[in-house]
């Protein structure tokens, strides 16, 4: 390894705080990852709805969903700009 990697692993190690936006930025692309999962299946069911009800349901989920993703990837990206 070079001895900058070297110093920046060793970095992370001791500096909690860093450490702790790791976790984070792991876990939220995780649930981002789960979001984006979920939405395209309500897209997929939203194709085969027979009702107009079941369609809004779905639809509102869908929209639900997309805004969740949204705040995650500004979180993303803010964790991102502060290391």
């Amino acid at each position: 390894m070079k001895l900058n990697k070297i110093q920046e692993q060793l970095g992370v190690l001791l500096n909690a705080n860093q450490r702790a936006q790791l976790k984070e930025k792991a876990a939220i692309k995780h649930l981002l990852y789960k979001l984006k999962k979920k939405e395209r299946h309500l897209r997929a069911r939203l194709a085969t709805c027979e009702t107009e009800e079941q369609r809004k349901k779905t639809a509102t989920k869908i929209a639900v969903c997309h805004a969740q993703r949204e705040k995650g990837l500004a979180l993303l990206k803010q964790i991102k700009s502060s290391q």
